[in-house]
Formats: structure tokens, C-alpha cells, sequence
């Protein structure tokens, strides 16, 4: 199922830059294979496979983080919210268990509180995990070392867009990184 709906097509995803290296980001996006590439005050977004996904967090010198856009919607209100949150296969993106951490950016003064919005939308994760059949719990391996899942949900005036932070901690904690 993951070769299917994941890993074998094109997603979107957005590269978070110092603002004012756009044009230096888009270059290595670039050389490295992506497509459709359209940069905007600090974001970078471009299309590509899994493969380039990962490609892009261990080459890429300044992405600060790669995030994997999950669902696109128009957003009016917080039950437009919840329901693309239902809507999600969460178990393509996320381990059942591992902490989820949230951000927040743009104007969503009609959706709720910060916390509230948190609370319902790990509730909705959480169900749908509970939900599964038993055979996706003996199916999975041994499940990585504690992390946090940073999911992002960015509004704007009509829209929202659900991602997942596919690079962890910043890009930039790795160390220099020569051009190759």
C-alpha cells in the first residue's frame, strides 16, 4: 500500500528557507531533480517522488526542512478541518504511537484555539489508528526510537494545507555542506 499511494508518485512539498535564498534553493532543488518549482517569501515549493524527498534532505545546504503536503482544502471553518483530518490515512504518514507536535501559521481566528484545534485533531489521529484492522500492528516492524511527528496546518484567508515535517530537527544541524 505504501508503494501505491506514496512512494511511487508525485507529491508537493514545501522547503522552508531564510528569506532572501530563495533563488540559491531553487537552484539546488533544481540540480537535484525537482519539478514545477515556485518560490515565495521563504518558501520554496516543488514536486517530486519520495526518492527526491530524501535526496533533498541529505544534499540540500539551505532547507531549513522539507515538508510533505498530506491534504489541500478550502477552509471556512473548524469543521472543514476535522473532516480533511478524518479523511486522512494517517498510518501512511505517521507511527501509531510516536508524540505529535503542531504548528500553526496564518490567519484562523473562525477555527478555534490553538490547543483545541491540537486536541481534536489528535483525537481524530488517534481513533483512526484504534480503527485499523490487527493485522496492521503485527504487519509493522519494530517502531523506530521515540520522535515527534511535526504536523503543520497552514491558513490562509479561504485555504488550508495539512503537512508533515519530513526533515526532523532543521537541515542546518547537520553540519557545512559542500557543494557537490
Amino acid at each position: 500500500r505504501i508503494k501505491k499511494h506514496i512512494w511511487a508518485q508525485q507529491h508537493v512539498f514545501t522547503a522552508v528557507v531564510t528569506p532572501g535564498l530563495e533563488h540559491v534553493l531553487v537552484q539546488e532543488l533544481a540540480h537535484v531533480g525537482a519539478s514545477d518549482i515556485k518560490s515565495r517569501g521563504g518558501l520554496v515549493q516543488f514536486r517530486g517522488t519520495f526518492d527526491l524527498l530524501y535526496k533533498a534532505n541529505l544534499v540540500l545546504r539551505c532547507a531549513e526542512n522539507i515538508n510533505l503536503h498530506i491534504k489541500s482544502f478550502r477552509s471556512f471553518a473548524l469543521p472543514d478541518v476535522l473532516n480533511a483530518a478524518k479523511s486522512i490515512a494517517w498510518e501512511l504518514y505517521l507511527y501509531p504511537d510516536p508524540e505529535r507536535s503542531y504548528r500553526f501559521v496564518g490567519q484562523y481566528s473562525r477555527i478555534g484555539t490553538q490547543s483545541m484545534l491540537r486536541a481534536s485533531i489528535d483525537k481524530i489521529i488517534h481513533k483512526h489508528f484504534i480503527q485499523l484492522p490487527k493485522a496492521y500492528y503485527e504487519n509493522l516492524n519494530e517502531l523506530p526510537g521515540k520522535e515527534t511527528h511535526l504536523i503543520n496546518l497552514y491558513f490562509s484567508t479561504r485555504s488550508c494545507v495539512i503537512s508533515i515535517n519530513s526533515s526532523g530537527t532543521h537541515l542546518s544541524n547537520r553540519g557545512y555542506r559542500v557543494q557537490s
